[in-house]
């Protein structure tokens, strides 16, 4: 894991704190680039995360497409078919209960949802997950489009996209589900 970003030279310096368990290429740095905040780019906002799950894309597709696996990391109660034009039920509290419809379907590789009732921020955005197995790890390339603006809600849902997809790892990796009430914990 690298920590801040070194201004200066365009490095980011390895973190003091590792996590046990994970590997590092200590003592090289990574560059990167130097950009503009969001409130200066002249492009919306999406977001987006890659990864990978010690898992078969079948297992990962399985998990962001089905009501079950949905249950299992992200929503309180789901219900839909992984079928083009279907509609899924996202249910995560009685204010909170969205409907999506697929957009993106190749089995075992792609997954897509555009939301159409749900909050303001979130409406036709676009949540979707490709994935390629190589070995019986799968990379996933994670995706939440069509924001329009990088309002607190965008930048809350970009942290909360992180802390949920690493629920998904956990339950395809650990057979670990964290009961609804206590993911926000």
């Amino acid at each position: 894991m690298y920590g801040a970003p070194d201004v200066q030279s365009g490095t980011l310096r390895p973190r003091v704190c590792e996590i046990p368990g994970m590997e590092y290429d200590s003592g090289h740095a990574i560059t990167f680039e130097k950009t503009r905040s969001m409130e200066e780019s002249s492009t919306l906002p999406d977001i987006f995360h890659d990864f990978e799950i010690r898992a078969s894309a079948e297992k990962v597709f399985q998990a962001v497409s089905t009501p079950s696996g949905l249950d299992s990391w992200w929503t309180s109660r789901s219900s839909g078919e992984p079928r083009p034009g279907v509609e899924y039920e996202l249910w995560f509290a009685p204010v909170y209960d969205w409907r999506a419809v697929v957009t993106r379907l190749v089995p075992d590789v792609e997954f897509e949802l555009q939301f159409t009732t749900c909050d303001k921020d979130w409406h036709e955005t676009r949540v979707g997950f490709v994935l390629r197995e190589t070995g019986g790890v799968t990379h996933v390339q994670f995706h939440h489009t069509g924001w329009q603006e990088a309002n607190d809600h965008y930048r809350t849902s970009n942290f909360c996209w992180a802390l949920y997809l690493r629920l998904l790892k956990r339950y395809l990796e650990c057979g670990e589900v964290v009961p609804y009430e206590e993911r926000g914990s």
